[in-house]
């Protein structure tokens, strides 16, 4: 075990008021050598430095704000350092700690909020990312903050290889993106459970993919995760009446394709769902499920969507 990590390992077991009572200047040199130079033992370093500033934290925020200052900025320009996942892997430090944290930094312009994909803790569940990020946007107002928030809850959702849509035809050969996308929507319909905002994301899907992406999106959360007083006032909140309009044209157009479900009449192989918790990120404990439809229909939904609402779609 090298002098640094037996270092920190002897800082961790200090106590609180020990902790208070060391010098912050001597702290945080000895964090940036200890980062500078992660090396083969990188994961133990990191895993090691963070205990202690979980211990710091509790021991005394304000002293842990200031300590953990330079450390942020090397982290901005050594982005693949990801020391808030180990953090949040200790107990006694969750994603309202974080989230206070990332609000201290940017209202002191310790941070910009245009870093904030930098600092999200990247190994993280999806579960927890998306808490953090539910606290960040519940606090922030329209403009900048909340379409980066809403930014980094759209690349949860939809997948990184999410193909262009210009072709509707193409989806029905294409339908590995939305099965990944399905695992991943339940995430909103939790933001929801916890009272967080979801219109904002709704929106800025939208304005990413399009508004037929956007209405997929409500119309699964609809089907599966949230009761139709939610996605009401949900779509209240969106305050689009031409939307709002056509997410009830594209319920019903939905409802008419999944008569008959689980095998569908017509629509061969296409069971939906049974009812229960659904596995894989999107399946958050406590939040039965009605049926969902299989992800052949789910392609000829969205394809029809496309078609259907034409006039909204993206140039």
């Amino acid at each position: 075990m090298s002098e640094e990590i037996k270092a920190f390992k002897a800082l961790a077991r200090a106590s609180p008021e020990e902790l208070k009572s060391k010098d912050v200047q001597a702290m945080q040199k000895q964090i940036l050598a200890l980062v500078t130079d992660l090396g083969e033992k990188g994961k133990q370093k990191l895993d090691v430095l963070a205990e202690f500033l979980v211990k710091l934290h509790a021991a005394d925020k304000d002293v842990f704000f200031t300590t953990i200052a330079p450390l942020l900025d090397f982290v901005r320009n050594n982005p693949k350092v990801d020391i808030f996942s180990p953090m949040l892997a200790h107990k006694g430090f969750t994603t309202k700690d974080l989230s206070l944290l990332f609000k201290q930094a940017f209202n002191s312009g310790v941070l910009s909020i245009f870093d904030l994909e930098i600092f999200l803790p990247k190994t993280a569940s999806k579960t927890r990312q998306a808490l953090l990020l539910g606290r960040l946007l519940k606090d922030s107002s329209e403009g900048a903050m909340q379409d980066t928030v809403c930014d980094q809850l759209a690349k949860l959702v939809l997948p990184a290889d999410m193909p262009s849509l210009a072709d509707p035809a193409a989806l029905a050969t294409n339908m590995g993106f939305l099965d990944r996308m399905m695992q991943d929507i339940g995430l909103l319909g939790l933001l929801h459970k916890y009272k967080y905002p979801v219109a904002p994301v709704i929106n800025r899907i939208g304005e990413l993919q399009g508004a037929q992406v956007a209405m997929f999106v409500l119309l699964m959360l609809a089907q599966a995760f949230i009761d139709d007083n939610g996605i009401q006032a949900i779509l209240r909140d969106m305050d689009n009446e031409m939307f709002s309009n056509m997410f009830q044209n594209a319920r019903n157009m939905m409802g008419d394709m999944m008569k008959g479900m689980p095998g569908a009449p017509g629509f061969p192989g296409m069971a939906g769902e049974k009812p229960g918790p659904r596995g894989g990120v999107g399946g958050i404990p406590g939040m039965p499920l009605q049926r969902l439809p299989g992800s052949s229909l789910l392609a000829r939904i969205l394809a029809k969507l496309m078609g259907f609402f034409g006039r909204f779609r993206r140039p």
